[in-house]
């Protein structure tokens, strides 16, 4: 391993697995692919930080090793802050933030960490927040195996990123399909508007057909499209009803594993 161009670990945590990839600093070739799958529907991150630190143990990494954490939507707090009548700086945008969830979830958000998407004052803010607690965890876990954190981000943050291109300017719906819920993201001029979560039970597309039921109901989404991103379901045949136009999302990442469990990570390396 170059010391310009060290190695680089990418992990994703869910409450139902945590999957490693290993890859070379300078030529991105992928090295190692483990996974772990937790009990069903874990209740909390704590019981998952073990058995990431046993498999940090069997990697043997070398020495500062970049760490970069993908999270879970069941890990995270997604609130959309509506455009703002005044102009915030950024740390008043992000008081304003922290009150909107104390608002919304109560004193237990005074754990968390939020964060604030720097959107113009005519735009939807999104925010997201994190357990505090997680967060000091997996630093001390890459402290430990002495390792460099280098970022923990949400996974919707880290695939609507990836995804921009495509998404581009549009008035649309997307779906993002992980392993235990699906986003919905609701898009003007490819800038989001709302944000909904709900629980895949047992059949992600029977989930995703009663969310976009609610939203006709609702009726606050003039477009049909709706743009699904389900990199752990690359082939299956996705039906709407014939009020929606479907569009497909994917990104190509050589070399990692088709295995579901390893979804996640496509947009993250």
């Amino acid at each position: 391993m170059s010391p310009l161009w060290p190695n680089q670990l990418f992990i994703s945590l869910s409450t139902q697995s945590i999957a490693l990839v290993y890859r070379a600093g300078l030529t991105k070739r992928i090295l190692q692919q483990r996974h772990i799958n937790l009990r069903e529907q874990a209740i909390d991150w704590q019981s998952s930080l073990p058995q990431l630190e046993a498999e940090l143990i069997r990697l043997t990494l070398p020495v500062n090793t970049k760490m970069h954490v993908t999270l879970a939507s069941d890990l995270v707090r997604y609130l959309t802050l509506p455009p703002l009548q005044t102009l915030m700086n950024q740390a008043e945008k992000l008081a304003y933030a922290k009150a909107a969830y104390r608002e919304t979830y109560g004193a237990v958000a005074n754990e968390w960490q939020v964060r604030c998407h720097d959107a113009a004052p005519q735009h939807h803010t999104v925010a997201a927040a994190i357990d505090e607690a997680l967060l000091d965890a997996l630093l001390q876990t890459a402290n430990k195996h002495r390792l460099l954190l280098i970022t923990v981000q949400p996974y919707l943050m880290c695939a609507f990123n990836r995804l921009n291109r495509q998404i581009g300017k549009s008035n649309a719906l997307i779906a993002m399909v992980e392993p235990s819920r699906i986003l919905l993201i609701q898009l003007q001029n490819g800038f989001c508007q709302q944000i909904r979560s709900s629980k895949i039970n047992d059949n992600w597309q029977d989930t995703l057909h009663q969310m976009l039921s609610r939203e006709l109901l609702i009726g606050e989404h003039e477009g049909n499209e709706v743009m699904v991103y389900a990199p752990a379901q690359k082939n299956a045949t996705v039906n709407l009803s014939s009020d929606w136009q479907l569009k497909r999302l994917g990104i190509t990442t050589q070399g990692l594993s088709t295995e579901p469990v390893y979804a996640m990570l496509e947009a993250a390396l």
